[in-house]
């Protein structure tokens, strides 16, 4: 890894994936599911458009899945090393980038401010057009920070939410703004992934407070909690348990939480249109509910997506059904520590069998999951690329499924796109793909011509 890459990568958060998660993956069932789960997609591929691109690759602040974005991004720029790489560290203020192609690596708080929209329709960077934006949920800041209007949203989350620039997106599906618009992919697709054993969750959506808070007192009142989730947010931002029986004062303390959560965490407010489902019990590890997370990464040899096992976690606290709240429904790591919280991991390999086991899964079970994952996010793409009328370049995402206590049917809840992490909890001898992935996807739009070096 480049030396700017890996300092930047140090400013990240700490923990040890590979090591306690990813070295326990069970290699021949990850090959199993890598086998069982090649879904084709139309490969995107554009000419370069200008003799000086420019890649913005957007990352978290602080957090640990730094990374892994720049392992995808030294990957880029060792066999592309004609581009000029520039960290924060790096960056003249204000931001001055120089002559020649340039990968631009640095947290989104730094790139924002600098953003705007062009006469051409791209982004541009201090005035320079943008070639390729790394990340698709950079849309949902752009939408918050006024450099990109949103459009109309659907309530059933049919259409897109911004008109999209001309730059390029990897990956650029909006699926990851809109939580509705997964849940009503997930639908759609119900009948084709129900001999896999997956099942949609039913929800609704709200565009307004006024209306989020009549729709959750309405779901309120028949029994069941509720989870209402913000608009473009991601690594549980946001994401708030409501109780069941809760009143109009409960259910407006809840939303004013998600609202300051997602304007704390992401400078401006936007947290609607909020995505609103009934909570569902998922099979539990140590008395506590769990979700799977499973990736999925663009191969460029079979011109496909393929799935790789990745992690289940657990819920901070045991479950109760008297005392649900997110610390005891929510596998996310966006929580307090407390000391109410069980010992031990909270993540754990889930191609291993004891882990299977206690989720009520078999290694049949996991292959089948893979398969839905990549039909999920081939399909989107395929969509994506009808609606736009040119191929979509796509290259990781992943899709959370929790395992429903009653009938261990698998419930697909988030589709994360390219801003999803923790990929060192796939099987070590794997981690490679994510970032072949990205540099193929790059690629493809005419941002590698340089031949590694031992080529010549």
């Amino acid at each position: 890894m480049r030396e700017a890459l890996f300092r930047a990568a140090q400013q990240g958060g700490y923990f040890t994936d590979e090591e306690t998660v990813g070295r326990w993956q069970d290699n021949e069932l990850t090959d199993r599911v890598l086998a069982g789960s090649l879904v084709p997609i139309p490969a995107a591929t554009a000419a370069q458009a200008t003799d000086e691109p420019l890649i913005v690759w957007p990352y978290p602040r602080g957090t640990m899945h730094i990374i892994d974005r720049a392992n995808c991004a030294d990957h880029f720029l060792r066999t592309s090393p004609e581009f000029q790489l520039i960290t924060e560290s790096g960056l003249d203020s204000p931001v001055a980038l120089p002559s020649g192609p340039v990968l631009l690596f640095a947290p989104f708080d730094v790139i924002l401010p600098a953003l705007s929209m062009d006469d051409d329709g791209y982004l541009a960077l201090a005035g320079r057009p943008i070639t390729a934006l790394i990340n698709e949920l950079s849309l949902a800041h752009l939408v918050r920070h006024g450099v990109l209007a949103a459009d109309t949203v659907s309530a059933a989350g049919y259409r897109p939410i911004v008109s999209p620039p001309r730059t390029h997106l990897v990956n650029g599906t909006q699926l990851t703004l809109f939580k509705a618009r997964q849940l009503r992919h997930v639908a759609d697709l119900a009948g084709r992934l129900a001999p896999l054993g997956v099942a949609p969750l039913p929800y609704a959506s709200s565009a307004s407070r006024a209306e989020a808070i009549e729709a959750v007192v309405a779901l309120c009142a028949t029994g069941n909690a509720v989870v209402v989730r913000p608009f473009g947010a991601s690594q549980g931002t946001g994401v708030t348990v409501i109780g069941q029986d809760a009143d109009v004062a409960e259910v407006e303390a809840g939303l004013d939480r998600l609202d300051r959560t997602v304007a704390g965490r992401y400078g401006a407010t936007g947290a609607y249109p909020v995505t609103i489902t009934p909570f569902v019990e998922g099979r539990k590890i140590d008395g506590a509910v769990t979700d799977v997370r499973m990736f999925v990464v663009y191969d460029p040899a079979s011109g496909g997506l393929r799935t790789l096992p990745g992690m289940v976690r657990r819920a901070a606290r045991p479950f109760r059904q008297d005392k649900i709240t997110a610390d005891t429904v929510l596998a996310t790591f966006s929580g307090t520590v407390s000391a109410e919280d069980l010992p031990g991991p909270r993540v754990y390999p889930a191609s291993r069998v004891d882990i299977l086991e206690a989720l009520g899964l078999t290694p049949d079970r996991l292959v089948d999951l893979g398969r839905a994952a990549s039909i999920l996010w081939a399909t989107a793409v395929e969509a994506e690329a009808a609606e736009r009328g040119a191929p979509v370049p796509f290259c990781y995402g992943s899709v959370d499924f929790l395992i429903r206590q009653d009938d261990g049917r698998a419930v697909p809840i988030e589709m994360n796109g390219a801003n999803v992490g923790e990929h060192p909890t796939v099987a070590v001898r794997r981690l490679d793909l994510f970032a072949e992935a990205t540099t193929a996807a790059l690629a493809g739009l005419g941002l590698s011509t340089v031949e590694p070096a031992w080529t010549h």
